[in-house]
């Protein structure tokens, strides 16, 4: 668990952050000690992909001093990658929507 309390993935020389309620969706650049990196100079993108393979990528606006988030929520998503570009450099993460698979196992 990261320092947002969302999923944390490697990336490179980085960690991505991902906090995803069935509302909100929030990605977070952090360093390789977990510690949250400013959002300033950082652009992000998601795509977020279906089960049926299709998808939709968005970019995600700054929140606050470190974070991203999106306006376009796709709450029924299946998994999404996301996408930092740091000066030219690009690291990217790929997480599973808990919410998704655990609407799945009701049924």
């Amino acid at each position: 668990m990261g320092p947002h309390e969302g999923v944390v993935k490697p990336a490179g020389d980085y960690n991505i952050e991902v906090k995803n309620s069935f509302t909100n969706f929030y990605a977070y650049l952090l360093d390789k000690k977990n510690k949250p990196i400013s959002n300033k100079g950082i652009t992000c993108e998601v795509r977020f992909i279906f089960s049926d393979n299709t998808g939709i990528s968005t970019s995600l606006i700054p929140y606050l001093e470190d974070g991203f988030t999106t306006e376009k929520m796709m709450p029924e998503f299946y998994s999404c990658r996301v996408y930092f570009n740091i000066q030219g450099k690009s690291v990217s993460a790929k997480f599973e929507n808990k919410n998704t698979i655990v609407q799945k196992t009701k049924y």
